[in-house]
């Protein structure tokens, strides 16, 4: 399936295959077909179409959503679209993502369920993610990037806090999450990732369409509105911030 092409210019093509195991296998590649990401029981990201189980989908000519309601564990969600650039991003021909949160078909993914439960990888907890990023590519599998920090360079939404590095002790994170008058802040989902070393620097490469971050906790699939919109929360019962997506 490939995406309309964004007024920058952007567009990206999704494979959806089953290769004959336990779940149905999602990979990215851009429409040249120059960059292509792996699809098998190792690669790519997963979900399971089990008997019994409600899928939802939510999708638009530039991103798709498939989550699996009430199940925040393993295989429960795989997202794949094109970032938003904003106008001076004139270096930019490929920003392409995908994410799940395991790293094969049987669902190993190491206690981290990102997006369903928390935004940040952590050593040795990084899922299955695939990324263009103009001439490059970036197709984490199999829990590829399980050593000392490499995790840095994954695909991360921006967050909004403050750290105190105090001397002689661990650092400590202080999140900002509302203001004066109670009011939950709203936050860009920007996506950050380094696309040329696992000890590089993140730099924004975008941001995701129709989403928003709330920086309060909301229960996994919970429908609201605001905004003039109609609202689906992905993230489950993450205290500080929750990652919601347009539906309407």
């Amino acid at each position: 399936m490939k995406t309309a092409t964004t007024p920058m210019g952007l567009n990206d093509c999704f494979r959806f295959k089953n290769n004959s195991a336990t779940s149905m296998t999602v990979s990215l590649q851009n429409a040249a077909g120059t960059l292509v990401g792996g699809n098998s029981t190792s690669a790519g990201c997963f979900i399971t179409p089990v008997s019994g189980a409600t899928f939802k989908i939510i999708a638009t000519q530039y991103w798709f959503l498939i989550v699996a309601l009430g199940v925040y564990s393993y295989k429960s969600f795989v997202y794949g679209g094109v970032l938003y650039l904003p106008s001076f991003m004139t270096n930019c021909y490929e920003a392409g993502l995908l994410m799940g949160n395991c790293y094969n078909d049987t669902g190993g993914n190491n206690g981290n369920n990102q997006w369903r439960s928390n935004f940040g990888w952590s050593q040795n907890v990084v899922t299955n993610y695939q990324m263009t990023t103009n001439n490059l590519m970036q197709d984490n599998a199999s829990n590829l990037l399980n050593c000392s920090n490499c995790f840095q360079c994954s695909p991360a939404l921006a967050s909004a806090y403050f750290v105190n590095l105090g001397y002689g002790i661990q650092n400590n994170y202080y999140y900002v999450q509302q203001w004066t008058n109670g009011d939950v802040l709203t936050i860009d989902p920007l996506m950050a990732w380094d696309v040329y070393s696992a000890y590089g620097n993140p730099q924004v490469r975008g941001q995701l369409y129709d989403a928003t971050i709330i920086s309060q906790g909301f229960v996994g699939d919970t429908t609201m509105t605001f905004g003039g919109h109609n609202w689906f929360c992905l993230t489950h019962n993450n205290w500080s911030q929750s990652l919601l997506f347009a539906t309407s």
